[in-house]
């Protein structure tokens, strides 16, 4: 959803840079405006994805500690352990 609002405010500012003719006297201008825009959103739309697969890999990885630590804490039977002295887990 916000990769898609980013993405739709760039072209309408594409399209309306281009319709409006802001360089119709110097296409220079409406060049510059239009790649500087183009590259704008391509950049806040890479941080955005990079951030947020960054999130979930987080997310994803805290979920499996939580698990793996559930699981060998607390949870294990209670023969004794040979490893750890004839305790238990």
């Amino acid at each position: 959803m916000v990769v898609t609002s980013i993405v739709a405010v760039g072209i309408l500012t594409v399209v309306a840079v281009s319709l409006l003719g802001v360089g119709k006297e110097n296409k220079d201008a409406t060049v510059a405006i239009v790649t500087s825009a183009f590259g704008i959103v391509s950049t806040v739309v890479t941080a955005y994805l990079g951030i947020k697969a960054t999130a979930n890999t987080s997310a994803k990885a805290s979920e499996g500690l939580a698990a793996a630590l559930g699981e060998s804490i607390g949870q294990g039977d209670d023969k004794p352990d040979p490893a750890h002295g004839g305790r238990g887990r």
